[in-house]
């Protein structure tokens, strides 16, 4: 009688373990995904945050802004909240330091804000999540 206890709860663990095991996650959820070339959308997003990405990029370093080219992004999922992007964008002739990487927040009620700037970044400087 207490095998088929013991044996009963087991199988019923098991099922519970499987059943746990097939549940679908979405696995970019939090992680950045690849690099993507400037597009409508993500020049667009920057150019809502233009005037607080020059306000900061001139607090941080001074960095001269006689250009405002996005040149590529990435994304991140934020659960129901929303998408960061990181943004790679050109602010001068400076292949060493004329780039700012910039972090953006869309909302879903598609609100834009600038989270956090990189300053003084160069061409072959990779995006990362910061």
């Amino acid at each position: 009688m207490e095998h088929c206890l013991i044996l009963t709860v087991m199988a019923a663990a098991f099922v519970v373990l499987l059943s746990l095991a097939s549940v679908e996650c979405d696995s970019s959820l939090g992680r950045l995904s690849s690099s993507r070339k400037a597009d409508p959308e993500s020049r667009k997003l920057a150019t809502e945050v233009r005037a607080t990405i020059t306000a900061r990029s001139q607090q941080n370093d001074n960095t001269p802004l006689t250009h405002f080219t996005v040149i590529t992004y990435k994304t991140q999922t934020v659960g129901d909240s929303g998408v960061n992007y990181f943004v790679k964008i050109q602010v001068n002739d400076s292949t060493d330091k004329g780039y700012v990487h910039a972090k953006i927040f869309r909302g879903q009620d598609g609100s834009a804000r600038l989270d956090n700037l990189l300053t003084g970044r160069s061409d072959t400087d990779p995006i990362q999540a910061f």
